[in-house]
């Protein structure tokens, strides 16, 4: 297998690379020293995929706390000639109970901002999903701290005189110490649905397929019931990516007032609601009701 090598924008806008190294995990992680040739297919399978996540070192106390990266800088602790954080150079020793894990993100796209302007702009419009043009003019009159936390949730691309706008939420997703008996766990900050998707709603993270293992930052999305023995990647095409689509679609009601009339039209309720989305024969019934209130102009 070639070298992988990784690319980063660190905190001080430079942007930094480095080679993952292989035998650091080997030696780190329990599952990918007694099956180097599992490491080598998952590291191989993810990164052909998701070129932007970044193999991570965390630990259960880490995940426990919400509050998996550099103590010092922030930043994201990877394998780099040993295990380092990739901003600020620090060196680690091997903790208790490592974890090797993704952290990345998958750009949804939700729209457009017009004349060069960026989300959250005062003076321009926001044309696409009716999710962003909700974000949109909640951003506008936000403190510029509390603006910047929310922004990190998308990226925005110009594109001749406008802007596209992916919707493109933190993804943590950790490897199980028995790798592959058992399936990843996969999560997203506790904001994702408190501040971005979902705020102001009368409904819990359970009902959004999210669960809370104590009050951490981090909240854990539903996977899998019966485990397949897949690779990482196809795990998080198969679960992860569907979700956010699906979450966009809920937002989309939510943002226009109309996720209420749409789940009692469907006799169904909101943590069912995404088995209408994606079950052939009833997200034909669901797309009927989404297309009568969500119009996407962009």
């Amino acid at each position: 297998m070639a070298d992988i090598v990784q690319r980063k924008k660190v905190g001080r806008g430079e942007m930094v690379s480095w080679t993952v190294d292989k035998s650091a995990i080997q030696s780190t992680i329990s599952w990918a020293g007694e099956k180097p040739s599992l490491l080598d297919e998952e590291l191989d399978d993810m990164y052909r995929s998701f070129k932007h996540f970044y193999a991570v070192l965390v630990t259960r106390d880490q995940i426990s706390r919400g509050d998996i990266f550099c103590p010092r800088c922030k930043d994201i602790i990877t394998f780099d000639r040993g295990i380092r954080c990739v901003s600020c150079g620090t060196i680690f020793k091997t903790p208790a109970n490592p974890k090797l894990g993704f952290i990345g993100r998958i750009p949804n796209w939700i729209g457009v901002i017009d004349t060069n302007g960026r989300l959250g702009q005062r003076g321009v419009d926001a044309h696409g999903h009716p999710f962003l043009k909700f974000m949109h003019k909640k951003l506008i009159p936000m403190p510029d701290a509390e603006k910047q936390n929310i922004l990190r949730y998308f990226l925005a691309l110009p594109e001749e005189n406008r802007t596209k706008v992916f919707f493109a939420p933190p993804i943590y997703a950790i490897y199980p110490d028995n790798w592959p008996r058992n399936k990843p766990d996969i999560y997203v900050e506790r904001e994702y649905f408190d501040k971005i998707l979902f705020k102001g709603t009368r409904y819990s993270h359970s009902s959004f397929h999210a669960y809370s293992e104590g009050g951490n930052r981090l909240l854990r999305l539903c996977n899998y019931v019966n485990w397949h023995r897949i690779t990482m990647r196809v795990a998080i095409e198969q679960r992860i990516v569907p979700k956010i689509m699906m979450d966009v679609m809920i937002a989309d009601l939510a943002s226009i007032g109309k996720l209420e009339k749409v789940v009692r039209s469907l006799g169904t309720d909101v943590h069912s609601l995404y088995n209408w989305i994606g079950r052939s024969g009833r997200k034909e019934r669901f797309s009927k009701e989404f297309n009568k209130y969500v119009r996407i102009d962009a």
